[in-house]
C-alpha cells in the first residue's frame, strides 16, 4: 500500500490528486462497477489482508469476465502474482517458537 501510494501521489512519480483519483475512480465505478482498471487501483490502495485479497478477486474475476478486449487481460499473469503476495503478506503470523528441538 505505502509504494503504491508513493508512486500514485509523490511529487517525484506521478504526483497525482488522491481526492481527484478517488472521485474519477468512485464516478467510473458508478458506471460500470467490473471496471478493472478503477478496481485495480482500488485494490492496490487497500491494505494487505482479507480486504485486498477479496479486492484483488474481483479484479480476476472483472477481467476474466472481459476477456482479452480488457487491456489489463494481457497482464493476468502479473494480477495473479500480485494476488499470491498479497495473501502471502495477508496470512497470520504465528509467533516463533521458543522451543528447543531435541537432535
Amino acid at each position: 500500500p505505502s509504494s503504491t501510494s508513493t508512486v500514485l501521489f509523490d511529487q517525484s512519480w506521478l504526483n497525482l490528486s488522491k481526492a481527484k483519483l478517488n472521485q474519477l475512480i468512485t464516478s467510473q465505478l458508478q458506471a460500470d462497477p467490473t471496471d478493472s482498471t478503477c478496481l485495480l487501483l482500488t485494490a492496490l490502495q487497500l491494505p494487505y489482508g482479507d480486504s485486498r485479497v477479496r479486492a484483488l478477486q474481483q479484479v480476476v474475476a472483472a477481467i476474466l469476465q472481459h476477456g482479452p478486449g480488457d487491456w489489463l487481460y494481457q497482464h493476468l499473469h502479473h494480477i495473479y502474482c500480485y494476488l499470491g503476495w498479497a495473501i502471502w503478506e495477508g496470512r497470520p503470523r504465528s509467533p516463533k517458537s521458543t522451543e528447543t528441538q531435541d537432535t
